[in-house]
């Protein structure tokens, strides 16, 4: 990915919690849920919490703010803009509500987290596949036919 700029595009509308819905275009089936919390959006460090929340949030883990944190502060500062930058400049904490760069570290981050979160293992054959044909199911004998009982419900 190219760095991004760090004159944006400017969020607007601090103060607000905006709750979004992705769907699928065919099914119309909710895919992601998210609620952005602009407040947070309005310093850097607010920022770093914000997209830790949101990281948590898509990837159904918690208790990573400790890890993902410096993380974030270290791609937010020396990588993802074209300039080094402190969390503390303005210029960055006025880019930091703009979509490309959540989109940009969910990018980044949410594959990178769910490689390290999942595991894929092989089920074992515990034996081989039995084919049904019907002569095994003929072979089997008969089943007897139900015994009449003695009209009382046991309780």
């Amino acid at each position: 990915m190219a760095p991004l700029s760090q004159v944006g595009r400017g969020a607007g509308g601090e103060g607000k919690t905006i709750e979004y819905e992705g769907r699928h275009l065919f099914t119309g089936e909710v895919v992601e849920k998210l609620q952005l919390n602009l407040p947070l959006l309005a310093s850097g460090i607010g920022a770093v919490s914000y997209y830790v929340k949101q990281l948590e949030t898509i990837c159904k883990l918690r208790g990573l703010h400790p890890i993902l944190a410096p993380l974030i502060q270290a791609f937010l500062e020396e990588i993802l803009f074209e300039q080094k930058t402190t969390l503390f400049d303005p210029a960055l904490v006025a880019r930091l509500a703009d979509s490309d760069v959540g989109e940009h570290l969910r990018a980044v981050f949410v594959p990178l987290i769910r490689s390290r979160t999942t595991t894929t293992e092989e089920r074992l054959t515990v034996e081989p596949p039995k084919s049904l044909s019907l002569e095994t199911l003929s072979s089997h004998p008969q089943r007897a036919p139900p015994r009449p009982g003695s009209g009382k419900n046991p309780v």
